[in-house]
This record gives structure tokens, sequence and C-alpha cells, in this order.
């Protein structure tokens, strides 16, 4: 198997991304185990780091980011006192990301960071969310798990376009696992589940 290298990038900021940072351990140890070299960073000892976010791109082929997200930007820090976020990266500087293969996992940045990405790339591949990007807490393993095996497909070589069509399959698939007659619909918070689902089947894409 062709090996790869692979920069996981989380926050864990609140509750939200405490599961999703739970979520890169998880990845991280698993693209490990497949011996790929796996570099896990947390986003908040990135934002002001200097070059460091550019010197570990340089190691590597893929960039993750699991986290929040705005249109415009990943988000390293929520609001502080400037009434701001601090971004990661944002549209502004999207060619930090070198062209390499991207998968955002946060809500929102496939809308002007992705459009800025494949305006700096127009070879590259960015796989992201044009809208929320949404999992029910009590049921968050059984998301993880489509997202996690969507990047371990994109680190193996699948292309934007099929991962994108891998996630939207396995969206509307957990979608009716929660539904009525689904085999998860009696696991709590179901019916929420079930609607998060499909909205992430929606919402899922890849540019340029």
């Amino acid at each position: 198997m062709r090996k790869a290298g692979v920069l996981v990038v989380a926050t864990r900021y609140d509750a939200g991304s405490h599961y999703t940072y739970q979520w890169a351990r998880a990845l991280q140890e698993e693209l490990a185990r497949m011996d790929h070299t796996c570099i896990p960073l947390d986003a908040a000892d990135l934002c002001r780091a200097g070059s460091s976010f550019a010197d570990a791109i340089n190691c590597v082929q893929y960039v993750v980011f699991y986290g929040h997200g705005l249109t415009d930007e990943w988000t390293a820090l929520p609001v502080g006192s400037s009434g701001s976020t601090t971004p990661l990266v944002n549209s502004a500087n999207a060619s930090l990301l070198g062209g390499r293969r991207v998968f955002a996992g946060c809500c929102h940045s496939l809308v002007q960071l992705g459009q800025a990405y494949a305006a700096a790339f127009p070879h590259g591949e960015y796989i992201g969310y044009s809208k929320e990007f949404a999992f029910e807490a009590a049921n968050h393993e059984f998301f993880r798990d489509v997202v996690n095996n969507a990047v371990i497909q994109f680190v193996k070589g699948a292309s934007r376009q099929a991962v994108v069509a891998m996630l939207q399959n396995a969206w509307e698939g957990l979608r009716d696992a929660f539904g009525g007659g689904g085999i998860l619909q009696h696991r709590p918070n179901a019916f929420e589940a079930s609607q998060d689902a499909d909205d992430n089947s929606k919402h899922v894409g890849f540019a340029p």
C-alpha cells in the first residue's frame, strides 16, 4: 500500500470540538497502524506559532482539519476580546495549504475558503461542507466512523469525487439507520441523529 504523510489538525475548546478532537486522535492512531506518517497537532498551538503550520505542511501530502469553521476560515480559537475569532487559515492565505489534498471536517468552509483554495490550486483537491456539519453527541461514534473512514479512503488515493460520493452514501445510510425501521432507531436522540446525517449528505462537496 502506498504510504502517505498526513497532517491532522484539531481544536478542543468547546463541547463540539471536544468530540471531534477525539475523532482526530482515533484517526491518527488508525493511520499510524497503517504505517502512514501522521502528524497530530492542536490548532491552538499553531495559530500564533510563526512557520510551524507551514513547516508541518511541507512534510505531508494530506491536510485534515477537525473543528469549527466559517465560510472563509478554519477557526483555531473562538471569539475573543476583539469580538472576532482567530483563524488557523482563511481565504486570504489559502496558499498556506500548499496544494495539499485537504479534508475539512468543519462547518461552512467549502464556501469561500474552498473557492480560494481552488483559485490558488486549480488541480488541487478540497473536501468540505458548504453549510453546517452536524452530529448528535450521544451517537457521535457513528458519525466519527463515517468521517474517519472517508479520510482513510482519501489517504489511500480515492479522488475527491469518489470520497464525496462515499460520504453522501454513508450519510444517507446513517440517516436511514436512525430513522423509523432502521437498526439504530431505538438509540437515544435517534430522530435528531437521522436529521443531522441527512443534512450532512446534502452539504458535503469538493473544490475545485
